[in-house]
């Protein structure tokens, strides 16, 4: 079982072990090993560099930087820092408001994050520690010693167990089977790929069987730096037993966290340990992503922070020519006199307390009178408004794949609310929008085609079988015997039987690292050329109609990557000839062919005409397609590619450029031998998927590596491509210019013809013209191009280009700004799922890859579709509603504070009670708040499903933007004027019971208490749904406020040794024993909110939105008209240059 911190990984970033508590790291006792070329490694002898320990530590802290590493990392937050900044002034003698209670609140929420992180980094510890405290085994002096995982070094020796995991990096001596050095490993806790994979011993070392073996083994490894690289492994070794150098590959070495599987032991050499080794070179999180609408959230922050200096500055202006003035000089306030005690001994100077002069003095007053602009609770609040969506996102049952028993995972709460603002997709095809399980289907073998299934049955193709093909001269038919056998030999594929059980082909299982692969290998096993068993040097072929048991001698194998696209394996067959069998995609093997061989008539080959007709027969019907072929190598050939690849393989530098160079030589002069059909069915409800994200006015971009016909049929399959389309090919441009000349004929052409805007367009372009296309000098017009059309399918991709495509238009589309999505399930889609805004990784058949790089994980493209028009659309609106009406409750709140500085000629005087002010924010407006929002429905899930235009509303962000930011921002200020005002003047003549005027405090409270209702009836105004946490809500706000305002207006609380706001004592009973106030409440909320009613009455009948005409349909009530989503037909294939 993989140990715990293993999968810690996949979540945390890189840390130093020096945050280790533990034990510190080693390091090299002599030079740097940055400045050095290679690792040198002494094993068994001792005497060599020291290396860092195996010890490690994905914390962020430890315990002696956790307080300034925390709260560095909390005041990195600009909103963190003003409110630091907020704290020391409300601290000093110029603050108008009480410093306990807006410190107080600071410091819980700093306490709260804090404890948050202190939590989740002691679980990370914990994982640690469990790992480092492993036991294992290392072998010293000829016997075994038990060692901890955190106590191996560089050089040490192990001895590894079946099931046991791989405690560091090391170089495999030897393994149970002595005879071939195989053994097979899981890596599943690295790559996510459930396949075992076979690694081999070196091949000096691999008759080691006992530890006493060991004791005179000496090794001197000469290998690459620590890197990141999975699949890569550059070395050399010299030891006492072998004459010459030895090459280590990346076939030799065992990763930590590999499991080893189905293998009694292994010896191995450690040669990189703790974070040195390449899980945890590969252990960094994904780019930092920021949702588009949290960028519109910040700048509205700026304005908020512009805002506030100007009106402070405004305030302290007024202030100043108020000291200036008449009045001021008499130090006599005329305007409404009852607002501030007639003290003979009060004096503006005295505002002069730290004598920075009056302008400044007062203009930080305002700060603090005025602070409550940007509450600290803002980020809490959208933090859980955000969770709420995570958290149905993850239980939606319709996004549940029961076959594989996978949810729908969101991974970050960052981006929830930009799942509803796509426009552009960047899908993968193999595996995201197919199955990825692969079945043989059709073959073409010297110029006849052939199908292996009905369902491709055609006139001009044969139905072929073992049956078949014997009736066809089966052995003596040397083009077909070839076919097969080069598809049962030139592979990587694993054989697998059940434990303890003889090979037997009817109990087989092929682990192979691709489907295709898998495929081809039980193609042959059914045509009678069952691959039965391998190890790295022979593979043994059960041939049915010998009867023999064949060995094929395995020289060489030159594997598969996607820059190469082909893989070969130089072999000597059961009659003693040396071939290069070699596989790969049709275009590259075509332009290795042997010249001769492209005219038609030797009997042993594939015409080449013929296999290209029927290659694109296979490819319009949507199948993958690959050609085969061979070469014959004498001796003389053989021994020097040998050399050369030996020699090759021994550099560190530059091994892999060398091998590739040679294999361009030696993968020369192929002689044709046919070509593979293999589908690759559609996963269930793609076309549906496709047609309701097209419907919705979302445009998907296909990047394959598939070739072009196949990518087209593809296409149509699944309704990405339809009748009336006219379809655009990009190909065979040779040049930058010719390709810009081309795409401005068609745009020009589009132009003239296209007036009627229903014509529908796509663009497919091939590998070759999409890398000129994303040239500098052309990428804005093939861009603009790519804009103008509804799809746009990239064949014969890499992973590079297409992560390229990805930031192209998301870089350059700006205006308006656009978000783009990128899909797919393999590694080769990390890249593009990184580079787009939103990456969504297919748990599939080719790993964890994508998963592990992505945001959000889902089983099938099917769910996209809910994914972005039910749960985005519903998150951007929550969010986006959430966030404008957090700003407008808090304008209100100030604006209000604002209209008093007029009646107080600008003293700095503050209209609420400290406590009421603080509470305002986190208790008594918040909860109705996050309740209210975090659930609520505009329309249903079934409705937005059948009318997936109603995307559109959250697609082109209607629901946030700065006009709709300052028409709240106008909202707050009237709904603050009503809630100041008709208080202040109706009750300006209020008196209690024994004849006292009411002071400002009653005034503050009662405005305070209008400003409280209004809130919760706008917030009633902006709900659809209503439901038991929306009722909660509303009703727990407003109870904390009612229960803490009694109890601040108690004895006990307002003198005596708490004396937490000494102005409101008595203040409940002074208040609620008044029949004008109550009256006044009512005519100050009536008068707020009607508009609002009437406002909204009038939008949703005289100008709806779509949401607002289907909600009124939900609610029983009959609508008249409406848009029906445009149907797309019939297509127009225009030839490209």
């Amino acid at each position: 079982m993989p140990s715990p911190s293993e999968s810690s990984l996949r979540e945390t970033s890189q840390r130093e072990s020096s945050n280790s508590p533990s034990r510190p790291r080693r390091r090299l006792s002599l030079r740097s090993e940055a400045q050095s070329e290679y690792r040198r490694v002494k094993v068994n002898g001792g005497g060599g560099p020291v290396y860092v320990n195996n010890n490690v530590s994905t914390g962020k802290y430890t315990r002696y930087n956790f307080l300034l590493k925390n709260l560095s990392e909390q005041f990195s937050r600009m909103a963190n820092v003003y409110f630091l900044i907020i704290s020391v002034l409300t601290s000093l003698p110029i603050s108008p408001k009480d410093p306990f209670s807006l410190i107080g609140t600071f410091v819980f929420v700093l306490t709260l994050s804090a404890v948050k992180e202190a939590y989740e980094d002691v679980q990370r510890h914990k994982s640690d520690e469990e790992a480092n405290q492993q036991k294992c085994r290392v072998v010293a002096g000829g016997k075994e010693e038990e060692k901890i995982w955190r106590n191996v070094e560089v050089g040490d020796i192990m001895k590894i167990s079946k099931d046991d995991p791989i405690p560091a990096d090391m170089i495999i001596l030897s393994t149970t089977d002595t005879h071939h050095g195989l053994c097979f490993i899981d890596t599943c806790n690295i790559d996510g790929e459930t396949n075992l994979k076979t690694m081999n011993a070196m091949e000096c070392s691999k008759h080691i069987k006992e530890d006493e073996e060991v004791k005179d083994l000496k090794f001197d490894v000469e290998c690459e730096l620590p890197n990141p690289s999975l699949y890569t492994f550059s070395g050399s070794a010299d030891t006492n037993l072998a004459t010459d150098k030895v090459s280590v590959s990346v076939n030799n070495v065992l990763l930590r966290g590999c499991v080893l599987r189905q293998t009694k032991n292994v010896y191995g050499a450690v040669i990189f340990t703790g974070h040195d080794t390449k899980l945890y070179k590969n252990a960094s999180t994904a780019p930092f992503k920021v949702s588009y609408l949290m960028k519109m959230m910040n700048r509205c922050l700026i304005l908020v922070f512009s805002f506030q200096g100007i009106i402070c500055a405004t305030n302290t202006f007024f202030a100043k020519r108020f000291l200036d003035s008449e009045v001021g000089k008499n130090q006599v306030y005329a305007s409404n006199p009852f607002f501030l005690a007639n003290d003979p001994n009060f004096n503006f100077n005295s505002k002069l307390e730290l004598g920075i002069g009056f302008e400044i003095e007062t203009w930080l007053t305002f700060v603090v009178a005025y602070s409550n602009l940007i509450p600290i609770s803002l980020y809490v609040a959208l933090e859980l408004v955000k969770l709420f969506q995570v958290v149905l996102i993850n239980n939606d049952k319709e996004m549940y794949h029961e076959e594989t028993d996978t949810p729908t995972n969101a991974r970050t709460s960052n981006l929830v609310e930009e799942l509803g603002q796509v426009k552009f997709i960047f899908s993968d095809k193999t595996g995201t929008l197919t199955c990825n399980v692969m079945e043989f289907a059709c073959c073409s073998i010297a110029g006849q085609k052939f199908h292996t299934t009905t369902s491709f049955e055609s006139a001009s193709s044969m139905f072929l079988d073992s049956k078949k093909f014997k009736d066809m001269g089966g052995e003596a038919n040397f083009p077909q015997r070839l076919f097969w056998k080069l598809l049962a030999v030139c592979h990587t594929v694993l054989a697998e039987y059940p434990e303890g059980e003889e090979p037997d082909l009817n109990k087989v299982k092929y682990q192979a690292a691709s489907p295709d692969e898998a495929a081809l290998v039980s193609a042959a096993k059914e045509m009678g050329y069952g691959f039965l068993k391998g190890t790295p040097v022979l593979y043994q072929i059960q041939n049915e109609y010998s009867g023999e048991v064949e060995q094929w001698e395995i020289l060489m194998v030159i594997e598969f990557n996607s820059t190469r696209k082909r893989m070969s394996v130089v072999c000597k067959s059961p009659e003693g000839k040396t071939l290069l069998l070699c596989k790969g995609a049709d275009n590259i093997i075509v332009e290795r062919l042997k010249e001769q061989v492209q005219t038609p008539g030797d009997e042993h080959l594939s015409p080449l005409a013929e296999t290209n007709e029927h290659l694109g027969e296979f490819a319009e019907i949507g199948l993958r397609t690959l050609c085969l072929a061979y070469k014959e190598l004498n001796e003389e050939e053989f021994k020097d590619v040998n050399e050369k690849w030996y020699q090759a393989s021994l550099s560190i530098d530059n091994k892999d450029e060398l091998q590739d160079k040679l294999a361009e030589e030696v993968e020369r002069d192929l002689i044709l031998v046919g070509a593979t059909a293999i589908e690759d069915k559609l996963q269930d409800g793609v076309p549906e998927a496709i047609e309701t994200l097209a419907d919705a006015g979302i445009k998907l971009w296909v990047l394959t590596g598939d070739k072009q016909e196949t990518a087209i049929n593809i296409g149509f399959s699944c309704r990405l491509l339809v009748q009336d389309m006219n379809i655009h090919i990009l190909s065979g441009a040779k040049t930058v210019s010719e390709l810009k000349q081309h795409i401005m004929e068609i745009m020009m052409k589009d132009l003239k013809d296209g007036e009627n805007e229903d014509v529908k367009r796509a663009i497919v372009v091939d590998g070759a013209t999409l890398t000129l296309a994303l040239h500098e000098d052309v990428k804005s017009q093939f861009l603009e191009f790519g804009l103008m059309c509804d799809v746009c399918i990239c064949c014969r991709v890499s992973p590079k280009q297409k992560a390229e495509v990805v930031r192209l238009v998301k870089d350059m589309v700006v205006t308006p700004p656009v978000i783009t999505l990128a899909i797919g399930d393999g590694a080769n889609d990390v890249s593009m799922i990184q580079a787009a805004h939103i990456g969504i990784g297919i748990s599939g058949q080719e790993g964890m890859q994508a998963v592990r790089a992505s945001d959000f994980s889902i089983a099938q493209f099917r769910f996209l579709v809910r994914l972005l028009l039910v749960h985005g659309g519903w998150a951007y609106k929550r969010v986006a509603k959430f966030i404008l009406f957090y700003f407008y409750k808090n304008m209100m709140n100030v604006f209000t504070e604002y209209f008093f500085a007029f009646q107080t000629s600008f003293s700095g005087q503050i209209l609420f009670a400290d406590w009421l002010s603080i509470g305002y924010n986190a208790a008594y407006s918040s909860f109705g708040c996050i309740f209210g929002f975090c659930l609520d429905q505009d329309v249903n899930a079934m409705t937005i499903m059948k009318n997936p235009r109603l995307y559109e509303f959250s697609m082109f962000g209607m629901g946030f933007d700065m006009y709709k930011f300052f028409g709240w921002m106008m909202l707050a200020f009237w709904h603050a004027a009503i809630c100041y005002f008709v208080p202040m003047h109706y009750m300006n003549d209020a008196k209690a019971d024994d004849g006292i005027m009411m002071g400002h405090w009653f005034h503050g409270t009662t405005s305070f208490i209008a400003l409280i209702l209004v809130v919760h009836l706008k917030l009633g105004v902006m709900v659809y749904s209503w439901n038991y946490l929306v009722y909660a809500g509303i009703g727990v706000s407003l109870l904390l406020f009612f229960v803490t305002f009694m109890i601040l207006c108690t004895y006990w609380m307002s003198t005596g040794t708490l004396a937490w706001q000494e102005e409101m004592l008595g203040m409940s009973t002074l208040l609620f024993s008044t029949p004008k106030f109550w009256l006044c409440i009512f005519i100050t909320s009536f008068t707020a909110i009607v508009p609002d009613f009437l406002m909204k009455y009038t939008q949703s009948n005289y100008a709806p939105f779509p949401h607002n005409i289907f909600h009124e349909i939900e609610m029983g009530h009959t609508v008249n008209g409406y848009f029906k989503p445009e149907k797309r037909s019939k297509s127009n294939i225009t030839p490209g240059a």
